[in-house]
């Protein structure tokens, strides 16, 4: 599964010298080529870290180093919201219900190229949230993928696309039949949408299935595929301390990471602290699970503006390396770097460069000897440019 985030950035990729519109389908294959894998010495394999937030391990020359400890906190985090990029949809907007205090789950039908999409929808500033979530219009009598959205505290909402109306659906887990709500999505005929709100989780269960029923009682269907959405994870709280890199952005503030999550997973942040005790999120970097099993570096890697018309690349390595570096291409030394582990996570850790275009990265053990590299593709970054400050 692909996170908004990995579509939003293909797409614009894929489309930064064109006039055509594309679709969030048309660029799943270009979403493919950010998607988290290791580079490893002797072969690659997928990389599925979780949880906590880091200090700073190793900085090259000319790199501010100030020390990142627990005690660094800003008072207010103005949260990063993905610009949707995308034309009014041709349906209503359909309400699922609230899911915390300002924000409903929504479902529209966008258009004909890009189908249903999902989104929580904030009742006080009118943004949407995107989530990830498999729009595409099911056939006559076929369930799509069902999507889970965790809720705090532990609970879980469920929901789904189903080709057909006037149907009844049930969701059965280890031999129990729950009814599920649903409703006919508007503007699309012959398509329902059913949802369920759960005390726990259903994604892992191996014997949960949703069923649907014509109005004689008769099954109509039936589907196992639930998949968890990656887009937002709600009720989250900081986990670990915050990374500091003393580089100064184009808008004059100071380049911030920071994790947070729950108990299963937790996602990578990055943004800009006006020292006045304000960070301002610039993107979200990475979505992580536990528990992470192989070392290597996650492919894919993120350029940042600095003040003075300079850039930093950004990248993430999981393993016991006792030293990871980002270089410039060609196993170069970069002008200045830094790393950074997780302080609950120290496995984890956050790494960047600059005065490099294209970044080559590495870890060694104690004894200088190699473990991991990465070669990463030009198309697997993306540019930020925070706003110069007024």
């Amino acid at each position: 599964m692909h996170t908004i985030e990995d579509l939003r950035q293909a797409l614009a990729e894929e489309t930064a010298d064109l006039t055509t519109r594309l679709t969030v389908a048309d660029v799943r294959a270009a979403a493919n080529r950010r998607r988290m894998r290791t580079v490893a010495v002797a072969c690659a394999a997928a990389l599925v870290p979780l949880v906590s937030a880091g200090t700073v391990v190793a900085l090259g020359p000319g790199t501010p180093s100030p020390a990142p400890t627990a005690a660094y906190r800003p008072s207010t985090v103005v949260p990063w919201y993905p610009d949707p990029s995308l034309p009014p949809g041709a349906g209503r907007n359909l309400s699922l219900g609230q899911i915390s205090p300002q924000e409903n789950l929504e479902v529209w039908y966008q258009d004909a190229m890009n189908g249903v999409m999902a989104g929580l929808h904030n009742q006080q500033t009118r943004q949407m949230r995107l989530l990830e979530f498999d729009g595409r219009v099911p056939k006559d009598g076929e369930f799509g993928v069902v999507t889970e959205l965790e809720l705090p505290g532990g609970k879980a909402l469920d929901f789904g696309l189903y080709g057909g109306n006037g149907r009844h659906f049930r969701l059965t887990v280890d031999g129990d039949d729950t009814q599920v709500d649903s409703l006919d999505l508007p503007d699309v005929p012959g398509v329902s949408v059913f949802f369920i709100r759960r005390d726990r989780p259903l994604v892992g269960s191996t014997d949960a299935i949703f069923t649907a029923f014509d109005a004689d009682g008769r099954g109509a269907g039936g589907t196992r595929q639930i998949e968890r959405s990656r887009g937002v994870t709600l009720g989250a709280t900081l986990l670990g301390d915050w990374i500091r890199t003393g580089l100064t952005l184009a808008d004059g503030g100071e380049l911030v990471f920071w994790f947070d999550g729950d108990q299963r997973s937790a996602t990578l942040h990055a943004g800009s602290d006006d020292r006045k005790g304000t960070v301002t999120e610039l993107r979200t970097l990475l979505d992580l699970r536990q528990p992470p099993d192989l070392d290597g570096f996650f492919q894919g890697y993120n350029r940042f503006e600095l003040a003075g018309g300079d850039r930093v690349v950004v990248g993430v390595y999981a393993g016991d390396a006792a030293r990871v570096e980002m270089r410039a291409n060609g196993d170069r030394p970069a002008p200045s770097h830094g790393s950074a582990e997780w302080t609950a996570y120290p496995r984890v850790r956050v790494l960047w460069a600059t005065g490099i275009d294209r970044p080559f990265a590495v870890a060694r053990d104690r004894d200088g000897r190699t473990l991991a590299t990465a070669d990463f593709p030009p198309a697997t970054s993306i540019v930020v440019s925070p706003a110069p400050s007024r």
